[in-house]
């Protein structure tokens, strides 16, 4: 990774006073390219820090909001993901020091910058829903994709089996199943 693109997502600690500060980063789509993120399209997002540091540690509040264009896993057509997030980070520069029910990052204290681009990468990637499809209000799929995938205008499957009796089963199955039943006999 470029020092230079570290720099853009980076603040100095040494030059923070004791006390509050924020700062504010914005997240385009030339982020990911720096990552070889296929999954992220478009990017519009603000990433506002509230930070306060003291002698001991910087406690720093992320609150990431914004926009990603992402492909949908039905049609891989491009959609609109809105999301929020808040999360806290602790930066400590002394180990000997416990944060309970906080995630802590260890720095050294006479560390000039102290990059974010790693937290801010992993803070959206983990935002994106494991199943990309949008509901019907954000995006449609083409009509010819959601027939070939036996699905309805509006995503959902056009046949349902409520016996399951009533599907007919590979006769193969049928006999690995006796096969399993005999030998717990």
């Amino acid at each position: 990774m470029k020092k230079s693109f570290e720099r853009k997502y980076a603040i100095n600690v040494g030059q923070l006073k004791l006390g509050k500060h924020e700062e504010t980063f914005f997240i385009d789509t030339t982020f990911f390219e720096e990552f070889d993120q296929e999954d992220v399209l478009e990017s519009a997002v603000t990433v506002n820090l509230a930070m306060e540091k003291f002698d001991t540690h910087l406690d720093v509040k992320f609150i990431l909001k914004g926009n990603l264009g992402l492909p949908c896993d039905r049609c891989l057509e491009p959609y609109s993901y809105d999301f929020h997030l808040e999360d806290r980070i602790i930066y400590s520069f002394e180990k000997e020091i416990n944060f309970k029910d906080s995630e802590v990052i260890f720095i050294d204290r006479f560390e000039a910058n102290l990059s974010f681009v790693q937290e801010f990468y992993d803070f959206i990637t983990l935002s994106i829903p494991l199943r990309k499809v949008p509901s019907p209000e954000v995006h449609i799929c083409a009509p010819e994709v959601l027939d070939f995938l036996g699905l309805d205008s509006d995503g959902t499957p056009k046949v349902t089996y409520s016996d399951p009796e009533a599907v007919e089963t590979d006769p193969r199955w049928e006999a690995l199943k006796k096969l399993k039943k005999n030998q717990n006999n």
